[in-house]
């Protein structure tokens, strides 16, 4: 399970809990206070000793989340990187020389970063491996800038 998965699904448990990342801890919170710990270094370590958790109305379906997460491996937790791809040519304006993907109509063309709601302008480097060679994109056309 990603940590954004996790996120995603406290949330829909209920929408008024917090999940901060703090040094190597992963904090769920609630209005009246700290429910859990999961430790962001080691697989299989949930912190559950606190009095707000034992008298929050959701800890069981919190709790079995929470051992989710713990038990994915550490690599698996995180969203791989995304990129923007840039000309590596000069003479194109700065502003417009990002990669965009219009996902609709499986086009590529050129223009700034904003992604909207069908261009697509961040790409993990699979995501733009398969594109490249979808659409015969020669290796070295492309600098590399990380989101």
């Amino acid at each position: 399970m990603k940590y954004t998965e996790f996120e995603a699904k406290v949330k829909e448990i209920d929408g008024s809990l917090s999940v901060k990342k703090l040094a190597n801890v992963l904090v769920l919170k609630s209005s009246i206070g700290t429910l859990l710990l999961i430790d962001a270094e080691r697989t299989c370590s949930v912190d559950s000793i606190y009095p707000t958790f034992e008298i929050y109305e959701h800890k069981q379906e919190l709790f079995d989340l929470a051992t989710e997460l713990a038990a994915t491996p550490l690599e698996e937790r995180k969203e791989p990187k995304k990129y923007y791809y840039r000309l590596i040519y000069s003479y194109v304006a700065s502003d417009d020389n990002c990669l965009n993907y219009d996902t609709e109509d499986n086009v590529l063309f050129y223009g700034n970063k904003e992604q909207e709601q069908n261009f697509k302008t961040r790409f993990t480097r699979k995501e733009y491996e398969e594109i490249a060679k979808k659409h015969d994109i020669p290796a070295d056309l492309h600098i590399e800038e990380e989101v």
